[in-house]
Parts: C-alpha cells; sequence; structure tokens
C-alpha cells in the first residue's frame, strides 16, 4: 500500500481491490456489504503505514519495525480475502510486536546489533511490555488510555488463534477448496484491528512527538479520524 496523502486512498483502494478479487478468484467476487467493511479495513491499515513512510528521523536500529508494521498490513489484507483466519491472526499479533519493538529498539542500537547478529538471542514480549510500561516518554496520555494493557490484552487474544488454544481455535480443512473468504473472519479481523490501532497511533505519537513535521495535514488526518473520541481529547498535551 503506497502512502502519500488523504487525496490518494482511495487512489490506493482502487488498486487493491482488484487484486484482492484476483486472491479469491476461485469466489463469486464481494458483496457491497463486504467491500464497504474491506475498505474499511484497508484504511486502518493505510494509517498505520503512515509511519514508517512519512515520520522524520527514524533510527536504523527502529525503522526496520515500522516497515514490517506496514508490510503485515499487506499480508492481513491477502490473508483475510483467502479465508485463513489464523493467518491474518498472526499478522496482527506481528503488528503489536513491531510497535512494541520499535519502542525498545529505537532506543537500544547496541542490542538490536546483538539480536540480529548473534544466534540465539532476542528480546522476548514480555520483556518488550515490561520497557514499555515503564517508558519515560509515555505520558499522561497514554497512561489514561492504558496503551500496554490494551495492546497485551489484544495480543493474548490474537495469541489463543496463532497457537490454537482450543480446538475451537484450528483452522480445519483438508483440501484448497476448504479454505474460502469468510465474512465472519473478516469481521472479526476488522474489529481487532479498530481495537489494537489506536493504541499503536498514540504510542507512535508519544514516542515521537517531535518528528511529527514531515507528516502532512491531510496525512494526520488520516491518523486522527482511527482514534475514538475519548483518544483524540488525549492529544492535547501532544499536539
Amino acid at each position: 500500500m503506497a502512502v502519500y496523502s488523504d487525496n490518494k486512498i482511495d487512489e490506493d483502494w482502487n488498486k487493491v481491490l482488484p487484486i484482492l478479487l484476483q486472491i479469491r478468484s476461485g469466489g463469486p467476487g464481494f458483496e457491497k456489504s463486504e467491500i464497504k467493511m474491506l475498505k474499511d479495513l484497508h484504511s486502518y491499515l493505510y494509517g498505520l503505514a503512515i509511519w514508517s513512510s512519512r515520520l522524520c528521523d527514524i533510527s536504523p536500529s527502529g525503522k526496520p519495525y515500522l516497515d514490517s508494521l506496514a508490510v503485515s498490513g499487506v499480508h492481513i489484507l491477502s490473508q483475510v480475502a483467502l479465508g485463513s483466519k489464523r493467518g491474518a491472526s498472526l499478522f496482527m499479533r506481528s503488528m503489536i510486536e513491531d510497535a512494541l519493538r520499535y519502542a525498545y529498539f529505537k532506543d537500544h542500537p547496541i542490542e538490536f546489533i546483538k539480536g540480529n547478529s548473534a544466534e540465539k538471542w532476542y528480546v522476548g514480549f514480555e520483556e518488550l511490555h515490561i520497557y514499555l510500561n515503564t517508558h519515560p516518554l509515555l505520558d499522561e496520555s497514554a497512561v489514561k488510555w492504558d496503551i500496554c494493557a490494551r495492546l497485551k490484552s489484544e495480543y493474548s487474544m490474537l495469541s489463543e488463534w496463532v497457537h490454537a488454544r482450543t480446538v475451537d481455535h484450528l483452522d480445519i480443512g483438508t483440501t484448497l477448496s476448504d479454505i474460502n473468504f469468510s465474512v465472519e473472519n473478516l469481521s472479526f479481523t476488522l474489529n481487532s484491528i479498530k481495537n489494537m490501532v489506536p493504541s499503536i497511533h498514540l504510542l507512535m505519537i508519544c514516542l515521537n512527538s517531535k518528528d511529527l513535521r514531515c507528516i502532512i495535514d491531510s496525512e494526520y488526518r488520516i491518523i486522527r479520524r482511527h482514534l475514538p473520541s475519548a483518544a483524540r481529547k488525549l492529544l492535547t498535551r501532544l499536539e
């Protein structure tokens, strides 16, 4: 998904929809209500991609995780079109990991080098979450919104699908024809994205409040409109 400005978002969607239809080439296409939901999902993912393409002065040790955040959005759309709830859950969970990794590794370039060169060394999710929970740049706005708890809760829910906690979480199908687009899966994915996106946006604003100048007004409006009114009110201290 290419990111430019607000007047480009529909242009981008017009390129994405034919690809989603190709992915679902074995099916009957999408209903109007499904297209509306897919377009809504695309809008949220488009907004997340702004951070990797427009943020000023991104640290080299943080940039790969913002890039991965954007790329995961592409994979989520493809998994939804294919009909894989577990696949979509994996990439949504990856988004949360990438947001936390960005927060950690932008401040730890040495650990970034070590993690990408030493075998069997990595910073796990719990350690990333602990670091974020005590991050000095997460001001009162982030605390009131409870970014850390919200992201951890969504991460735990998605992990149940990724690891198939119960048999109900399994993707059961014995042939390729058993894997089909489902509006229930689309609804699940859209709701999960709507739950996590405000926290990720608020996190990025808190961490990069001095580097938002490269994000033009129309792009920032895209980010703001994906925040609930309660979250938007918390931005007054940061903007």
